[in-house]
């Protein structure tokens, strides 16, 4: 449509839609910093070309809604999406409305999202698995904060996964529940009950191959039936620092 249009085109727009379609390199970004407004974009040579194509890319394939968001909360999986966009609800706030967007990153690593967002004026959280993969995450973020406070942008899970977080915090029995007999007798659990291991192996060892997504599903409505004080801290921790966030850039 825009490419319709003759001449040098400067459009505002609130569509996501409508940005899919505009290369990344075309963007100016508005926000409101100390009471005035700036107007952010992505220099020369800040993101490299073959970077900048796949986040035009990703930016086409899922719209591009999180573009106007104050926040990012750059997760890992689709099952740490949901428990951030559930537990953000169960306290009594909406991700979406406080312009707040959880998001996985996996698909194009952490920095290239980081660099976009520091060129867009867009602030950021990331949220990384306590293994060895996440670790790398984290120690790529660090090398991005350019002075920033660690303890504000980045947060390392203290257990595997997000999955085994909510198995300590008293849900384990859900993802036992869901157990495959054919891995369980190929692979029994040599873990003590009750440990981080023991649920590490549940979790990653004996469930089905399909359908992990929706395996969240029955946590998140015990969580919800247990309300606010049942929300595990360091998932609180990162929203309230993400709501911070957004109001700081309001």
């Amino acid at each position: 449509m825009l490419a319709g249009f003759s001449g040098q085109k400067i459009i505002t727009t609130h569509s996501g839609d409508l940005l899919a379609a505009v290369p990344l390199k075309a963007l100016r970004r508005l926000r409101r910093v100390d009471g005035d407004v700036k107007a952010f974009q992505i220099a020369d040579g800040a993101i490299d070309e073959l970077e900048l194509k796949r986040l035009d890319h990703h930016v086409r394939r899922h719209r591009g809604g999180f573009l106007f968001a104050k926040v990012w909360i750059l997760v890992e999986g689709e099952t740490d999406e949901t428990v951030f966009q559930e537990c953000a609800r169960i306290l009594g706030h909406d991700l979406f409305g406080e312009g707040i967007c959880c998001f996985k990153f996996v698909e194009l690593g952490v920095a290239p999202f980081i660099r976009l967002a520091d060129q867009l004026g867009i602030s950021w959280i990331v949220v990384a698995d306590g293994d060895a993969a996440g670790g790398k995450y984290v120690a790529t973020a660090r090398g991005l904060l350019n002075g920033r406070n660690v303890d504000e942008h980045i947060v390392q899970l203290p257990t595997y996964d997000i999955e085994t977080l909510l198995c300590l915090h008293g849900y384990g029995h859900l993802y036992a529940a869901s157990v495959s007999p054919q891995k369980l007798a190929a692979n029994p659990n040599p873990h003590t009950h009750g440990t981080e291991q023991y649920w590490e192996h549940v979790v990653n060892k004996l469930q089905p191959e399909k359908g992990k997504p929706t395996r969240i599903l029955p946590v998140i409505d015990a969580l919800e039936d247990a309300g606010p004080p049942a929300v595990p801290q360091v998932i609180k921790s990162v929203i309230d620092q993400a709501l911070i966030a957004a109001k700081e850039g309001a």
